[in-house]
């Protein structure tokens, strides 16, 4: 999956008045990342504030959801620069 194409095609189709469909995880395992990555969603954004997901956890999700070519995003538990660096 190249990431870079995934995010240009979702500001194209925002750009032109279309939309985006994701989803939101909170559970880390990535069979479940999996089953998400395959359901046709564009995105899907991994909790790390609300949910049970730590960073250690992030690269098998990556892995499981870029299987059925879906972006990941992530929302950090805090917004430090230590983390956003990661």
């Amino acid at each position: 999956m190249n990431r870079l194409k995934s995010i240009k095609k979702i500001r194209e189709n925002l750009g032109n008045g279309g939309y985006s469909i994701g989803t939101w995880i909170q559970i880390p395992h990535p069979s479940i990342a999996e089953i998400m990555g395959q359901s046709g969603y564009d995105w899907v954004a991994i909790d790390m504030e609300h949910g049970a997901i730590s960073a250690n956890q992030l690269p098998d999700l990556f892995r499981a959801l870029e299987l059925g070519n879906t972006l990941p995003l992530v929302r950090l538990a805090q917004g430090h620069p230590k983390d956003c660096k990661r």
